[in-house]
């Protein structure tokens, strides 16, 4: 039997070591896991990558001796899988190993295993407790959540600014409002998501490579806004692959330039004299792209928030006063009343500025 405080304490752990695949594991969940012995720690694991081992196969193969996951205590911060995807379920090796007891964070919302996992181990005579520090670990997956129950992505906006609010002068210089190290954090941002979307403006005035620098080898999916495919063939983000751009009017000398360039298109019809942002997503879905970063210039930033597809903001702010300029709001008009308003607002206090995290 272990004390609540025991129990806890290994989740805790669990979490803490699924937090380590953020970034890696694309539209499949952050999970942790922790194998018990006569109340020792005999094996930790966690899900590393998209297509990888799950945790608990993880820490089971960690286990040279096989004999001493007998009658083992198992701790998983979400429910095994029980059926065939990019690996084998997870249900079949806690079985096969004879675990004896398995404690499950929170139930998995996918409807391929919900309760399906943990209905399978207790007919094979494991026992199994469900829901311990679900909060946290359900906040820890909050883009998987979305991504299964909604089949839409996880939507956060992201910009740089000055005290007022200004993302670029009038001239649209903006480089560099914020320091080196709150540049830094924004790209560790950019790499816990599977892509990042900007629309043409800042293509054309900031010509971005749109990469992941803090995470070595990954590739994000780079998605340009570009209605009348104004983007040059020579712009910095064709440096790298997995370009997909969003356009509306036809030209195909202009079309078979970029496919060239080993970009995919896709066209779409406006909705007024922009893209529909519910198209957008399901599109964007169907590329198994569960956590999107906006990092546009105000029209993008603007429209998102008006659609009301923004799940989550983060502003990075700069201890400066700019006057007149571009804000990021600046294709907004509310009154009072109506004001966009924060929840769960959070504020990250750094050397030469601070950055506000909230949800919409």
């Amino acid at each position: 039997m272990f004390k609540k405080e025991e129990i806890e304490n290994y989740f805790r752990l669990a979490i803490n070591l699924a937090e380590k695949g953020r970034g890696y594991t694309i539209s499949n969940p952050l999970v942790g896991c922790v194998i018990v012995k006569d109340k020792k720690i005999i094996a930790t694991g966690y899900h590393k990558k998209y297509g990888g081992d799950h945790a608990e196969v993880v820490a089971i193969k960690k286990v040279k001796d096989k004999n001493l996951l007998e009658n083992a205590t198992l701790f998983v911060t979400l429910e095994p899988c029980c059926h065939y995807g990019k690996t084998p379920p997870c249900t079949d090796i806690i079985i096969k190993n004879k675990i004896k007891q398995v404690y499950v964070g929170i139930y998995d919302p996918n409807p391929l295993v919900y309760k399906k996992g943990v209905a399978l181990l207790k007919k094979k005579g494991i026992k199994v407790e469900v829901g311990f520090l679900e909060r946290e670990i359900k906040k820890q997956n909050e883009v998987y959540f979305k991504y299964i129950k909604e089949k839409k992505p996880f939507v956060i906006v992201k910009a740089a600014t000055t005290l007022d609010g200004k993302i670029a002068t009038l001239n649209y210089e903006s480089k560099w409002i914020t320091d080196k190290i709150l540049r830094k954090e924004g790209n560790r941002l950019r790499c816990y998501c599977d892509a990042i979307l900007c629309g043409i403006t800042t293509i054309l005035k900031d010509n971005p490579f749109l990469t992941c620098r803090v995470f070595k080898n990954k590739k994000m999916k780079k998605i340009i806004l570009d209605p009348h495919l104004k983007i040059s063939e020579k712009a910095n983000v064709f440096k790298e692959d997995n370009v997909i751009i969003f356009y509306h009017k036809e030209n195909r000398e202009k079309i078979k330039i970029l496919k060239d360039k080993g970009a995919e298109l896709i066209r779409l019809d406006l909705k007024g004299n922009f893209f529909d942002w519910k198209e957008i997503l399901k599109e964007l879905y169907k590329k198994n792209i569960a956590a999107l970063l906006i990092e546009g210039g105000a029209k993008t930033i603007s429209s998102a928030l008006k659609a009301k597809i923004v799940d989550k903001i983060y502003l990075f702010y700069a201890p400066k006063i700019m006057g007149r300029g571009i804000s990021f709001s600046d294709g907004l008009s509310y009154n009072l009343k109506n004001l966009i308003k924060l929840k769960d607002f959070k504020i990250h206090q750094f050397k030469e500025g601070f950055i506000l995290e909230g949800y919409l």
